[in-house]
């Protein structure tokens, strides 16, 4: 597997990745011997049809199939030989595998920019101190509890005083 890298914009990389013809040879072979195994095909028992119907027949699926293995198996290696840390999902253009070509994609990626700090030596910063109040504390207690609290239903005959939730539902007829 080769991949290389070509830098875009600050945040935005395409990396090309060559994938050996030997291997997509390997796993193209590996999706057919798969197939013929699984394979329901008129006229055949499970697993008995011949391996040049089964090729015909499933040269569409194995297509995409042995590109999406591909995709995985190499794709994150590349990014880990390169260096490159993604922040959102690639975006993948890629050509059809094919036996005895070696097969080629590219993804798109966006990558954190590389910040450069600039005279930042000698600015001045203040540090805010806590003063202790134990009003504070009292009045974030107090917060803490009106949250945590459960409402009960009280007796239907029961007398609506301060501090109560009540829910009123009424018909408006005019």
């Amino acid at each position: 597997m080769q991949a290389t890298v070509e830098e875009i914009s600050g945040f935005k990389k395409k990396v090309t990745i060559t994938i050996p013809s030997e291997r997509v040879d390997s796993e193209i072979e590996k999706y057919f011997a798969d197939a013929q195994k699984s394979a329901r095909l008129q006229g055949f028992r499970i697993g008995k049809a011949p391996m040049q119907l089964v090729r015909h027949t499933f040269k569409g699926s194995m297509q995409e199939e042995v590109k999406l293995r591909l995709h995985q198996q190499t794709f994150s290696k590349a990014l880990e030989e390169q260096n490159i840390e993604l922040i959102d999902s690639p975006t993948i253009e890629s050509d059809i595998p094919e036996q005895g070509n070696p097969f080629t994609y590219s993804a798109v990626v966006d990558v954190m920019p590389e910040i450069q700090l600039k005279a930042y030596i000698g600015l001045a910063a203040t540090k805010e101190t806590y003063l202790f109040k134990p009003e504070n504390i009292e009045a974030e207690l107090k917060q803490m509890q009106a949250n945590l609290a459960q409402l009960i239903p009280l007796d239907a005959d029961a007398v609506v005083e301060k501090g109560h939730n009540v829910t009123v539902d009424f018909t408006y007829i005019g």
